[in-house]
């Protein structure tokens, strides 16, 4: 097995484990592993030695089947650390269809923002998500100007059970299946229910804008950032208009 066929992130980078991440090293190598969520690097705490018996005494074996073999060792590494666990090992060659699912979603999403809005919030707010920067408003119900990492087969579940448009639907069904062919294995702790092995961003704050200018090949190739700065602007409108009646109302003082 040759060195670039597998991409392990071993330095421990925390949130690698997603869709932009391992889409942008997809030329490089065959199966990519690394964990949704933070704190990556106590995932594999104390088992470096086995993990690397694993790649030097199994030079013959698939690259599929080492990826799943990490993962396994992973997730039965029995430190303290086990409860919030994320981590995965991905295809891909498989991306590259999925990728074009994300473009089908966004561009639908763009072309029917006023009919797609609150269905779409509304799932994305019981969609497991994997928190990294806070610009703080705290006067919203919903969860606006934070950036996240959202569990893409999860969000896609969410979203199916709330949608009854049969276009959008389709494309979220084609999403579901082709993630759990890009997913070769995926394990998590029990404080990460909701994890199942890719996440994408997602912000309604100004990182939204270094996410664009990073020139990603995911966002090359989709619409998703787009999506989502049309969706923070109505995000923003929402919450202004929340937070002038939640003023509003409080100038009153009611006496029962």
């Amino acid at each position: 097995m040759s060195a670039k066929k597998l991409f392990w992130d071993e330095a421990g980078c925390c949130l690698m484990g997603s869709l932009e991440a391992s889409y942008e090293v997809k030329d490089n190598c065959e199966v990519y592993v690394a964990s949704e969520s933070t704190g990556y690097g106590t995932d594999w705490y104390g088992m470096i030695d086995d993990l690397c018996d694993l790649l030097d005494n199994n030079t013959t074996m698939s690259t599929i089947d080492i990826g799943e073999k990490i993962v396994n060792l992973i997730c039965n590494n029995p430190n303290e650390f086990k409860d919030i666990m994320t981590i995965s090992a991905i295809r891909t060659d498989k991306l590259n269809k999925l990728v074009e699912n994300i473009e089908e979603l966004s561009s639908y999403l763009i072309e029917n923002e006023e009919s797609c809005y609150h269905k779409f919030l509304s799932a994305r707010n019981q969609t497991k998500d994997y928190y990294f920067v806070n610009n703080t408003n705290f006067f919203s119900p919903y969860k606006f100007g934070y950036s996240y990492l959202l569990d893409l087969y999860d969000f896609v579940e969410q979203y199916l059970k709330i949608e009854s448009e049969q276009p959008i639907q389709q494309i979220l069904k084609k999403i579901k299946y082709n993630l759990s062919e890009t997913i070769i294995s995926e394990c998590h702790g029990i404080n990460q229910t909701g994890s199942h092995g890719l996440s994408i961003f997602y912000s309604t704050n100004d990182m939204l804008s270094t996410y664009s200018n990073y020139k990603l090949e995911f966002t090359q190739d989709t619409q998703w950032d787009d999506f989502l700065g049309n969706h923070k602007e109505k995000t923003k409108s929402s919450s202004s208009i929340y937070k002038y009646l939640l003023t509003y109302f409080n100038c009153f003082n009611f006496v029962v």
